[in-house]
């Protein structure tokens, strides 16, 4: 009977009856020592919801996975997956039938035991089953599996001491914890990553893929990112794969589908509205965790007031239930807050308040950036309003060029006395092109709605596989004919019929991307390398390759910076050769060659043996010069007006005779024009041959001490120290009040409303103090400092470096030290200036504590010594990765129209997302560190919480109530202000990597006005006469051998010299020297006597009067450009414009106040304006680089006549190609190789077997006839 009764089971009394069969959720304070939940809740609420849930998404997971590939090759893992599974529902099976076989006498039973146990049954099955096609078909271990077991692993613990208290029956308890402990091993298993076993195909990813979800919850799969980059230079190559779900393309697609889809997309917020519906589960996906953040941090009020509540009670033991819940509750709440915050806390009250002023600008820049775009998107497209009426070549765009093929005319050169009447225009096209006409034009264009036709075409005809010359005037409409042709004007009026299948295009100014040579002339089309070496001898590029440092390989540099004009013009022949289109259509390209290697051009393509010869490529070539019109088929001659002038003004060649056999095959022509071995390229001195400028270095990595100072010289010293005073005064006006105001309450209740004066005095001075010293920093810093290092570091980056570097300097660097540097320093200050007092606060509450927190400080900087040197090198490759992106958007939108003509939308399109998803690697893992770092200092702070709850909790007599709440409110604030100054300090570093790069460039590149500081101008007006002198002038690039050797050249004054010879032979370096944007090695340039290295470098360029070949028209007025300085008045400008021809024009326009862009004048206008530009300069010598070249023969007559007039008493240095113009100069000098080979009168020369006789006989080959 005794037997009988101890196996009986009775609640305990404590509990009262019923408690735990009810939701509770607590089983109050006298069931289970007032510690524990009912059991009903733990069931109902802590089990049945959690195993609904799994069976609810189990089975979207289960066919989704069921549809993938198998991605792992066979392993153990697998089997121990399966035995653990296996044991499981076994284990659930048999807790099930003892839950239904034990009667509540023994146990207690719930409502919800039963079912409870069915659902654990059916869960685990369906988790083998999930288990089993995850690990085959996921290159990553389950999220569902692993959020599942660890959940449940911990709400079940406090099922199982339930279970263990609740009575003496063993056998379930123990079950029960046998499965709680299988579930804990099998978190280890589903956690296990199967990077190793993947098959090859899905080997490719990055970590963070195939990371487990614990992993990526703690970051721990960017340790081997760290470990490298702590020890190693990191390279792009280092950086893990970007995730493919965050590829551009992808993306691009998705979006661009929706948008697709939306039927009224002038809607306002239409694109942004369509961005959220596109990617709403990636933004919604941060709801879950910040919910979880919220709750968490919603409950550290009640956790401080619990303490505060256990702290004012005695202390009868060490610890206790309430104790040791409190400990466990700080824990759960601050790892939560780790786990789950996703940006720094400062307080709890006025954080969010903080996000919500400084977010809500961010997200209305970032919704107006929305609508700005979707304004772009809905704006009036190019509109390609050609007709194709029929290919020739159905299915292939190209045509073989170099194989015979019949012409439609046959030209040859005779006298220009024996040409007659040329019959251009024929009836309209219609709509059916004729078989011999590829294409037909009929119609005007005008720039704008008010002015007058750029062009007025009644009809022209195209025959195909001619070779067509358009000649005209300055302005006449020539190039913007070839747009016409091309499907670039939208706004085009009449009708344009094309019958080819391809077309490619060479602009009068030579598109030259940053790539290499091989790269610029195959472009984006199959390599050939029979056909590449054949346009390379056509193009005459032979020896200019071999004389290159890297050859075929060589960069060109930022807009080709790296080659002469002629080279640049070259390559852009080569590249519109290679792709073997139907169509070519040439803007003017030739005038900028040398004569001698114009001829050498012309031949290889138009000569008896040439590329273009014999083919039935149709050639429209846009000129200036007449010269070429004997090697036309067909010759357009366009008006003032834009029309094509009438049959009675435009002439054609006899029929039956060949002009091109008189085109020289001599070889003493072949040896003197073909390009000379060692000849060197025209090039500024600032040439950068990589995409990526940086060179890796030890600073990159280790930082360095030195751009501190740099920077603080940069802002001022003084600044900066009263910016720090004042953030020091901000941080105890704002901080002292809490003791202030305790000892004040502590005061009044011995003398209860005395010194009110005094108290609320003090305090209001805190706070005005407060806001004025804040405010005062904030204008220090944004204000003075702000504009003192900008200038500074404009200037630096304007004196050292090259204008292929200077777009990603401007746009990332500078950005980086104006906006994130300054907020960096800010948050720095703040936050060194609060953590001493929040440190000083929290060591009052608690002398332990202020020996426990000084030890933090070297865990704190170790943690920060560990992320930068990671960190720094990151954000320097997020720097560096952009530049590509900025490059090519600049490449893009100056070479349109060549890139549409070649259809090479798609490539660039394929080239622009490859160097988006670069950029992003950095970018995306630079946030990654920075959330690692903010997951870390957030584990630190909940180390600290947890030993100052321990102290509350073991010595709370000790501490008092009142110290309690301001310690533990003070943790809060001192755990975001720990993590202001560990963010900060590293977005500082990282800022400051900009000021190192900037740092950098001004102490390895050498700024030419260095030494300009110890030289002075001289008294007298100079020059005053103009006489220059050449003495021994050597100068050669870093990069290569001398470009001048030894040249001797003497100028008296009032002279006219023209300098000649190939393209490439060191003309332009000459007039460089001369300018000083080059520095001689030795030898020395006097003008007047006085040696120009001797001078100011800007003094030089102000003194002497330059015109380039390729003019700049910047944004503004007429009279701006004109006259930048502003010196000259209206009618000095007026006269000027009237002298170049311009004047009727311009008042035409809008008169001198118009505003102009680039697009304004045509080329050979823009380089008529720039010469006025130097009309109205003050000084004696003038230099001009070919600035006929664009012009037509009344133009060029205009400058030849301004030259010998305007400039009478001027000394002018004239580099010319156009030889016949220069026969009346004063002296002639023949440049090649870096030498000066002639130098006298050039009717003497033409006289003698000299060089310049050779290049004029060249010349006049070509012109005889004309």
């Amino acid at each position: 009977m005794s037997g009988a009764r101890s196996t009986m089971w009775a609640p305990p009394p404590a509990c009262p009856p019923g408690m735990d069969d009810s939701l509770g959720p607590w089983a109050g304070e006298s069931c289970r020592g007032g510690f524990d939940f009912t059991l009903l809740f733990e069931e109902a609420v802590l089990a049945v919801p959690l195993h609904s849930l799994l069976l609810l998404v189990l089975p979207t997971c289960a066919i989704r996975l069921a549809g993938s590939d198998v991605k792992v090759v066979a392993s153990t893992l697998r089997y121990f997956k399966a035995c653990a599974f296996i044991c499981l529902v076994v284990l659930n099976a048999a807790l099930l039938v003892l839950w239904t076989t034990t009667p509540p006498s023994v146990i207690l039973h719930t409502r919800a035991t039963i079912p409870a146990a069915v659902l654990t049954l059916v869960a685990s099955l369906g988790l083998a089953l999930l288990s089993w096609l995850s690990h085959e078909r996921s290159v990553r271990p389950s999220f569902v599996l692993s959020t599942y077991l660890f959940v449940s692993v911990l709400l079940d613990t406090a099922r199982a001491r339930t279970l263990w208290m609740i009575g003496p029956h063993q056998t379930i308890p123990a079950v029960f914890t046998c499965t709680l402990a299988l579930r804990a091993v099998m978190i280890l298993l589903e956690s296990t990553e199967k990077r190793r076993i993947l098959v090859p195909q899905h080997k490719g990813y990055s970590k963070e893929v195939t990371s487990g979800t614990f992993n990526r919850s703690v970051f721990f799969w960017l340790t081997s990112l760290f470990v490298n980059g702590y020890r190693n230079i990191l390279r792009l190559d280092d950086l893990y794969p970007l995730d493919p779900k965050l590829a551009s393309g992808p993306l691009y697609n998705k979006l661009a589908d929706a948008w697709d889809k939306v039927p009224n997309k002038t809607v306002p917020g239409a694109l942004f509205s369509t961005w959220l519906r596109t990617f709403a589960g990636p933004v919604s996906a941060a709801i879950v965790p910040k919910l979880f953040q919220i709750a968490f941090n919603y409950a550290q009020p009640f956790l401080i007031d619990e303490a505060i509540r256990l702290a004012s009670q005695p202390q009868v033991q060490p610890f206790n239930n309430r104790g040791f819940g409190l400990i466990g509750a700080y824990a759960i709440v601050y790892t939560g807050i780790a786990a789950f915050t996703a940006y720094s806390l400062l307080i709890l009250v006025n954080q969010p308040l903080v996000g919500i002023v400084m977010g809500l600008p961010i997200l209305a820049a970032a919704i107006a950036s929305f609508q700005r775009i979707q304004d772009f998107l809905n704006g009036k497209e190019r509109a390609d309003n050609r007709i194709t009426t029929g290919n020739r070549y159905k299915g292939d765009d190209k045509i073989s060029i170099g194989e015979p093929g019949p012409r439609s005319t046959e030209g040859n050169i005779v006298p220009l006395e024996n040409l007659e009447p040329l019959e251009i225009h024929n009836n309209s096209a219609g709509l059916n092109l004729a078989v011999n006409i590829i294409a037909s034009i009929q119609g005007s264009f005008s720039w704008s709605n008010d002015s007058k036709p750029v062009i007025d075409i009644d009809n022209w005809n195209i025959k195909r596989g001619t070779f067509t010359l358009v000649l005209g005037s300055v302005g006449c409409g020539k190039s913007t004919l070839l747009k016409a042709l091309l499907g670039e004007l939208s706004s085009f009026k009449g009708t344009i019929h094309t019958k080819f299948s391809g077309i490619t295009y060479c602009g009068q100014t030579a598109w030259i991307p940053n790539d290499t040579v091989r790269n610029i002339i195959v472009g984006h089309t199959p390599f050939d390398p029979s056909w590449y070496q054949t346009i390379i001898r056509a193009c005459a590029l032979e020896q200019d390759i071999s004389s290159w440092p890297n050859g075929e390989n060589t960069v060109a540099g930022t807009k080709g910076i790296s080659m002469s004009g002629g080279q640049k013009h070259r390559l852009a022949i080569a590249r519109a050769l290679y792709a073997r289109s139907e169509v070519l259509l040439i803007d003017d390209v030739f005038s900028g060659l040398d004569s001698s290697t114009e001829d050498v051009v012309f031949k290889g393509l138009f000569g008896r043996d040439g590329l273009l010869g014999n083919t039935e490529t149709t050639v429209v070539l846009a000129s200036s010069d007449s010269r070429r019109i004997p090697f036309a088929d067909e010759v357009v001659v366009l008006g003032e007006n834009g029309r094509i002038i009438d049959n009675e003004t435009a002439v054609k060649p006899v029929k039956g005779q060949d002009y091109r056999k008189r085109i020289s095959d001599s070889a003493e022509f072949s040896k003197a024009a073909s390009p000379q071995a060692g000849s060197h390229i025209d090039k500024p001195p600032a040439i950068v041959l990589g995409m990526l400028e940086d060179q890796a270095d030890s600073t990159r990595q280790l930082g360095d001490w030195g751009m501190y100072s740099f920077y603080a010289k940069a802002a001022g010293w003084f600044s900066l120290s009263a910016f720090a005073s004042a953030m020091v005064v901000f941080a105890f006006c704002d901080s002292f009040p809490e003791i202030w105001l305790k000892w004040w309450a502590e005061s009044n209740e011995t003398r209860p409303n005395q010194d009110l004066g005094k108290w609320l005095g003090v305090y209001a001075a805190l706070g005005v103090g407060s806001v004025v010293s804040v405010l005062f920093g904030m204008w220090q810093l944004f204000i003075v400092i702000i504009n003192k290092s900008g200038v500074y570091f404009h200037g630096v980056l304007l004196d050292t470096t090259s204008h292929g570097i200077t777009v990603n300097r401007f746009s990332q660097d500078l950005q980086l030290i104006d906006m994130e540097l300054p907020a960096a320093a800010l948050g720095l200050a703040i936050g060194v200036a609060f953590g001493v007092a929040r440190f000083v606060m929290i060591s009052v509450s608690s002398r332990y504590m202020a020996i426990i927190l000084p030890l933090l400080i070297p865990v704190f900087y170790a943690l920060q010594h560990f992320y930068l040197r990671t960190s720094r090198q990151m954000r320097l490759l997020d720097i560096e990765y952009k530049a590509p992106l900025y490059s090519q958007l600049i490449e893009t939108l100056e070479g349109l129209a060549t890139i549409r003509a070649f259809k090479w939308e798609d490539d660039f399109e394929k080239t622009n997302m490859h160097r988006l998803d670069n950029s992003q690697r950095p970018s995306y893992l630079l946030t990654c560190l920075q959330r690692w770092l903010t997951f870390s200092v957030d584990m630190v702070i909940a180390v600290i919480a947890l030993v100052l709850i321990v102290l509350v909790t073991t010595l709370r007599e000790q501490i008092g109530p009142g110290f309690v709440g301001i310690a533990l409110t003070n943790v809060l604030s001192f755990s975001g202000t720990v993590k202001t100054i560990i963010t900060s300090w590293v977005m500082l570093e990282v800022s400051l990597g900009a000021v190192a790069r900037v740092r950098n460039f001004a102490l390895t590149t050498r700024p030419e006005g260095d030494s300009d500081n110890c030289l002075t101008e001289p008294e007298d007006e100079w020059p005053c006469q103009g006489a220059v002198k050449f003495r021994g002038a050597t100068a050669s690039y870093s990069s290569s051998g001398p470009i001048l050797k030894g040249v001797n050249l003497s100028i008296q004054p009032g002279q006219k010299v023209a300098i000649c010879g190939r393209t490439g032979g060191g003309k332009s370096s000459l007039v460089l020297c001369l300018l000083r944007m080059m520095d001689l090695d030795s030898g020395s340039i006097t003008i007047d006597g006085v040696d120009v290295s001797t001078l100011p470098h800007e003094y030089v360029r102000r003194k002497l009067v330059a015109v380039p070949q390729e003019s700049y028209i910047f944004d503004g007025t007429v009279r701006l450009n004109i006259d930048p300085t502003g010196t000259a008045t209206s009618p000095e400008i007026e006269t000027v414009l009237e002298k170049i021809g311009l004047r009727d024009k311009i008042e035409e326009r809008g008169g001198l106040d118009v505003a102009i862009d680039d697009k304004f004048f045509s080329q050979g206008e823009a380089q008529l304006l720039v010469l006025a530009r130097a009309m109205l300069r003050k000084g004696k010598v003038l230099i001009l680089d070919e600035i006929t070249s664009s012009l037509n023969e009344e133009s060029s007559r205009i400058v030849d006549e301004i030259i010998r007039t305007w400039f009478r008493n001027w000394t002018v240095i004239v580099i010319a190609h156009k030889l016949e113009s220069i026969l009346d100069f004063d002296r002639v000098a023949v440049v090649d190789a870096g030498t000066v080979v002639e130098f006298g009168e050039p009717k003497q020369l033409l006289g003698q077997a000299s060089a310049f006789s050779r290049l004029y006989e060249h010349l006049s080959s070509a012109s005889d006839a004309s």
